[in-house]
């Protein structure tokens, strides 16, 4: 029972809630050190912002791109159910043990007092929980930003 309550205070002061994606292959990037892909939902008071950012080239993307779009308190309550159900808070990646090659970067980020970060670069047995994640920003992003494409990210 303390563990629920503690969890559900925890989702009251998350502020942010993201997932990343890079290709695998030798890719040109406009800013080094960012992701291919990154969809980040931010939460400040009662603003919700949906950043949507592209940081590869391709049609209609000449330079690291970034749109916005608000978000209603539901969905950023759809994030946080998600975050629940999937128990992201405490997911850890379990890697499969082989080594792959041209397997890019996944990741998602949950941000509150403290931040939780995973990020992982090969196969992973238990991949499913953070794609729900991934999925979902991907679908708000698609809804709400119509002009900028997301290959790797995808509902």
């Amino acid at each position: 029972m303390i563990h629920l309550i503690l969890l559900c205070a925890a989702l009251g002061d998350i502020t942010e809630i993201g997932a990343h994606q890079s290709p695998g292959k030798p890719m040109l990037y406009f800013e080094e050190g960012r992701p291919g892909e990154e969809i980040l939902a931010k939460k400040n008071g009662d603003k919700i912002v949906l950043h949507v950012r592209v940081n590869c080239p391709r049609d209609g993307v000449e330079k690291y791109t970034e749109e916005t779009a608000d978000l209603t308190p539901t969905e950023w309550k759809s994030l946080l159910e998600v975050v629940e159900k999937e128990k992201l808070l405490e997911w850890k990646p379990d890697f499969t043990g082989g080594q792959v090659a041209d397997w890019g970067t996944t990741g998602f980020r949950i941000t509150s007092d403290k931040e939780y970060a995973q990020k992982w670069w090969k196969p992973v047995k238990n991949g499913k929980e953070p794609a729900v994640l991934a999925k979902r920003l991907a679908a708000l992003a698609q809804e709400k930003v119509k002009g900028l494409k997301l290959h790797y990210l995808k509902p």
